[in-house]
């Protein structure tokens, strides 16, 4: 089984809750539509009412305070959500975990990619797109891990995971680890993850609701600059291509 970890940021702090709202029921959709059926989505987050009735989808609603506006407060509320989040994970543990950011997608192929290969302790994203919100074309890039966190999937026994919110071992900080750390840290474990052979998610930038942002053109911005997206750009990593119908269909979850 492939679990989704995704925690999703409260009213109080989002830029608008609408966008906000509108982008997760996006990155819900995408994860449950995989070709590969064994999976469960679990949403940890103060209000959250999904538009698609699935039983393999798990609302958590968090028992958290209303972090401040400020990017150290709002992350540590994200982390605090995770960790919810893998509490209820444990109960489908041995299992694959994946943190998925409330706002990026996944192929629906991502699932079957994962089962079908079969490798412990799991795997690391290192084929996307980059793309800018409501454009017509995305920008690919190698080495995604490094600049997206929906991008390691870790394989979990159920010891691996924590059994409540107070849980603090170490196997539950690895999965607290920066995304662009993750593999090199697992390298050292002496347990390396393996990269998904195809691409396999879109980072979705400048709708202004990123808690690492990106200012764009109509003026969004999040609460942190993100200096990897500026220079990204001015080197121009890859060339722009078209958001195909076919790659809506395979990442946004719909026909």
């Amino acid at each position: 089984m492939l679990v989704f970890v995704i925690p999703l940021r409260n009213p109080e702090t989002s830029q608008d809750w609408e966008r906000c709202n509108s982008l997760c029921q996006q990155t819900v959709r995408s994860a449950l539509a995989q070709t590969d059926g064994n999976v469960r989505v679990i949403v940890s987050c103060k209000d959250f009412t999904p538009e698609v009735s699935d039983d393999r989808l798990v609302i958590l609603r968090h028992p958290f305070k209303t972090p401040e506006r400020s990017w150290e407060d709002q992350h540590r509320d994200k982390y605090l959500k995770i960790g919810h989040a893998l509490v209820e994970a444990r109960r489908h543990a041995p299992c694959y975990v994946m943190k998925m950011d409330a706002d990026d997608l996944v192929s629906r192929n991502l699932s079957s990619n994962v089962h079908e290969i079969g490798h412990k302790p799991g795997y690391y994203i290192n084929r996307g797109y980059r793309w800018t919100e409501g454009s017509r074309l995305v920008r690919p890039i190698n080495n995604f891990h490094l600049s997206c966190g929906s991008s390691n999937i870790i394989w979990c026994e159920k010891d691996d995971l924590p059994s409540s919110t107070e849980d603090d071992m170490f196997a539950y900080r690895i999965m607290r680890l920066g995304h662009n750390i993750v593999v090199q840290e697992f390298e050292k474990l002496g347990t390396p993850l393996v990269p998904i052979p195809t691409p396999s998610a879109i980072y979705r930038l400048s709708h202004g609701e990123n808690l690492t942002s990106h200012v764009s053109m109509n003026g969004h911005v999040g609460t942190r600059p993100n200096w990897k997206f500026w220079v990204g750009n001015a080197l121009r990593l890859s060339e722009l291509r078209p958001l195909t119908r076919t790659m809506r269909r395979d990442f946004f979850g719909t026909a």
